[in-house]
């Protein structure tokens, strides 16, 4: 089971007012081995899949929000 959290900060880039996201998983449970930062994890590949995944996602949520500020 995973636990994804969602944090949205105040923060200034570039002199300009904007809003910083933090992402959050949380593994656990009886396949929690195969997530985050354990020895089978590495070995499977699947913190690098995960942080791709993170990061794709980061990407698309970042470009629906500006699009949708412009409207």
């Amino acid at each position: 089971m995973g636990d994804h959290k969602f944090l949205f900060e105040k923060a200034t880039v570039g002199g300009k007012e904007g809003t910083l996201l933090i992402q959050r998983e949380d593994f656990s449970g009886l396949l929690s081995f195969m997530m985050g930062d354990s020895m089978v994890a590495g070995w499977m590949g699947q913190k690098e899949k995960t942080k791709a995944g993170f990061e794709n996602f980061n990407q698309l949520f970042k470009t629906w929000v500006e699009r949708a500020d412009k409207s």
